[in-house]
């Protein structure tokens, strides 16, 4: 029985590894920016875009996106709602 839960448990960790690797390389490949669409018609002047970018961690290389996902996921942080202030 407990040969079958190790297993069951080790498919599980390579399961949610494969889709969080497929779930990040899709986002690279999806046309378009996370802060233009939050902002939708109205386009930020570039500091402020800036800003939101370092605050988001979008300024950095796309590799290191899963490595902060999961160490905030590791900290029990589930992140921060990414719309700006004001906005439903």
């Amino acid at each position: 029985m407990l040969v079958y839960v190790g297993r069951r448990l080790v498919a599980l960790a390579l399961t949610l590894l494969f889709i969080s690797i497929v779930t990040f390389g899709l986002m690279r490949f999806v046309p378009g920016d996370p802060i233009d669409v939050m902002y939708g018609a109205e386009r930020p002047d570039p500091a402020i875009r800036a800003m939101v970018a370092q605050k988001l961690g979008l300024d950095g290389p796309g590799s290191r996106l899963p490595d902060r996902a999961g160490a905030g996921a590791a900290d029990r942080d589930h992140g921060r709602r990414h719309q700006p202030a004001g906005r439903p």
